[in-house]
């Protein structure tokens, strides 16, 4: 992964690069630092399938530690890039259609979601560049700099139509900044002026002013290939709507040659569908079939296990109870702990038992993640006693993850750290 990044970006200048797993009560997937990475215990599935995390801090060696944002406003230039790298790295791994596919998971999962359903597409937070204003840096961050900075380098990549060219591109923007905190208008200086010069028509097709400066959705699109993605769409349409026949019938093979990405989508799917009330087929004796063919329960991948986990909790079969306690009393990363326990709140079933285990398990958890999962009860609490949903949102960190939207977790690691500073 490393030799992958090195050909993609340039020289390795941190010396060596090491990795240190922290306890699991590690509330996050990783942090970079130069010559050494943080990492949760959670990415270690005994197949190599999560290693996402580590091409995610790998590309911070470049983007993030070796050109930095001079400010938060330009926050872009570090998860944009390190986004958008990651995904290169990736698909020289794994293929173009993997790479086309975690950016379409990006755009549609993350970047809509967020500008629709945590934001609103005029909200200011949404713009590429966000206009700080005394705004305080903690409360602006999500999604978008990630996903929005990686769909606009996707679509330049496109544009240009010569992925070694924009490969060149990106060593020698990192070549000139190397060392250095810069914002936007020098990026693009570099762009225009000096490494695609004799590009001008294709960069004037960017509409560079709507990319940056508004609020929403990008102003173009990028080329996605959906191929992953279907094959997803098709496994999920057989478990909720097909006959009992064409269950039995199905192997463990077109779910177990998917990526790790793929079966969150699945999942996802499944999740959507549940909680609409469509999936009539998807019964509890369908969810012990599922379990029996695909060996959930004891799969050592924690991202398809939350998923597993969250997808039965909606669907009330109670045997996942005990499942879910085990699991967010053996882990403490966020992005697993907090929805799991969400989920189990809200079920009478689980509510209680869920409760007694939080409880249990606060002395040895990190507080970040008690503080996460304690403003799940708060809200309830507070929608108990109002009688009524919340209908405003509050733009903090908080907000992010209690309306489901899934930050790259060093964006909590950073935050904490400019607060220990301050």
């Amino acid at each position: 992964m490393l030799e992958i990044a090195t050909e993609l970006m340039g020289e390795y200048r941190w010396g060596r690069f090491d990795m240190i797993v922290l306890p699991p009560f590690f509330s996050f997937g990783g942090m970079e630092n130069p010559c050494m990475t943080f990492v949760t215990p959670t990415i270690i599935a005994g197949d190599r399938s999560l290693t996402t995390v580590v091409a995610h801090e790998i590309a911070h060696s470049w983007t993030g530690n070796l050109v930095t944002n001079a400010s938060w406003e330009h926050f872009w230039l570090n998860e944009g890039f390190t986004e958008f790298v990651e995904y290169k790295i990736l698909g020289k791994m794994f293929g173009e259609q993997f790479r086309l596919f975690m950016h379409l998971s990006g755009w549609e999962d993350h970047l809509r979601m967020c500008i629709y359903e945590t934001f609103h597409p005029e909200h200011p937070f949404t713009r590429l560049i966000v206009p700080l204003d005394g705004q305080c840096a903690d409360d602006v961050f999500s999604p978008i700099p990630y996903q929005k900075g990686a769909a606009l380098l996707l679509l330049l990549e496109q544009r240009l139509g010569d992925p070694p060219r924009f490969e060149q591109f990106l060593r020698s923007y990192i070549n000139k900044f190397a060392y250095k905190s810069i914002v936007t208008d020098e990026w693009m200086d570099s762009v225009s002026l000096r490494i695609l010069c004799d590009k001008r028509s294709i960069l004037d097709s960017i509409n560079w002013n709507n990319w940056l400066h508004r609020p929403g959705m990008p102003p173009q699109k990028p080329t996605f290939d959906e191929t992953l993605l279907k094959i997803c769409k098709s496994l999920a349409n057989k478990w909720l709507y097909g006959s009992d026949k064409e269950i039995n019938e199905l192997g463990a093979n077109e779910f177990e040659e998917m990526m790790t990405a793929q079966k969150e989508k699945f999942f996802s799917l499944l999740d959507v569908d549940i909680s609409s009330g469509s999936a009539h087929s998807f019964n509890h004796e369908r969810i012990e079939i599922m379990e029996k063919k695909y060996s959930l329960n004891t799969t050592g991948n924690c991202d398809v296990k939350c998923q597993w986990i969250l997808v039965a909790l909606q669907a009330k079969w109670e045997p996942i109870i005990p499942i879910a306690l085990k699991f967010v009393s053996d882990i403490g990363r966020v992005k697993y702990v907090r929805p799991c326990y969400q989920r189990m709140f809200e079920w009478k079933v689980s509510r209680e038992s869920a409760l007694e285990t939080f409880e249990k398990n606060k002395p040895r958890m990190h507080n970040f993640t008690i503080q996460f999962v304690q403003s799940l009860l708060n809200n309830k609490n507070k929608k108990g006693a109002n009688n009524e949903m919340k209908t405003s949102k509050e733009n903090n960190i908080n907000e992010h993850i209690e309306n489901g939207i899934e930050v790259s977790e060093d964006i909590y690691l950073n935050i904490q750290k400019r607060k220990i500073k301050r």
